[in-house]
């Protein structure tokens, strides 16, 4: 359950780092647990993080806010993908593309680059979804950008090698889901009629 903030317990700031731990937390058990329980626990991860946004909004805090965003996207992601709910993972990608307003590549690169990681499955569950191969490209793109910069950001091995392993995935699903023609478009080639 949210710890609800009162005057005098502590200030609105700390509340709201403690409360997106805490749906970090949920959205974690969440993603671990396929029973009901974990069901639940990213529902709670989704509202406890949108409790945060009320304190943590652009104008006061806009790397918070920008970092709550990306929270609740992998928690609506999450929920989204285990529900099969486009609308829900539409609005994950709404909340990766406020956090990117302010997390850029030049300021924080390889929180950037772990978005565009995250963003990419975001992306790809919808681009499969509506069997969309824009959207399925963009997920490609996306984990490319992901992999290249964490390469030379000489992150660690793991890290980079998820990033790696989603392009592969993400050309797999384009193979097996869009006809010739919307391969090499999404790969930047000249179609051949």
């Amino acid at each position: 359950m949210p710890i609800k903030f009162t005057r005098g317990s502590g200030t609105p700031n700390r509340w709201a780092e403690i409360q997106n731990n805490l749906g970090n937390a949920f959205r974690l058990r969440g993603e671990r647990d396929s029973s009901s329980a974990g069901h639940q626990s990213l529902r709670e991860a989704i509202k406890t993080l949108y409790e945060v946004l009320e304190i943590r909004t652009r104008t006061a805090d806009p790397v918070s806010w920008a970092f709550t965003q990306a929270d609740l996207a992998q928690a609506l992601t999450a929920l989204g993908v285990r529900e099969g709910d486009v609308k829900r993972l539409e609005t994950a990608d709404q909340a990766y593309n406020r956090a990117f307003q302010v997390i850029n590549r030049k300021d924080f690169p390889f929180d950037w680059a772990r978005m565009k990681f995250l963003r990419a499955g975001t992306l790809l569950a919808i681009g499969g979804k509506k069997a969309d191969y824009k959207l399925t490209c963009q997920a490609l793109h996306h984990s490319r950008e992901a992999w290249l910069l964490l390469s030379e950001l000489e992150a660690t091995s793991h890290q980079t090698s998820l990033a790696r392993q989603r392009v592969p995935v993400s050309m797999q699903v384009i193979e097996q889901k869009f006809s010739k023609r919307a391969v090499e478009i999404c790969l930047g080639r000249k179609p051949r009629d």
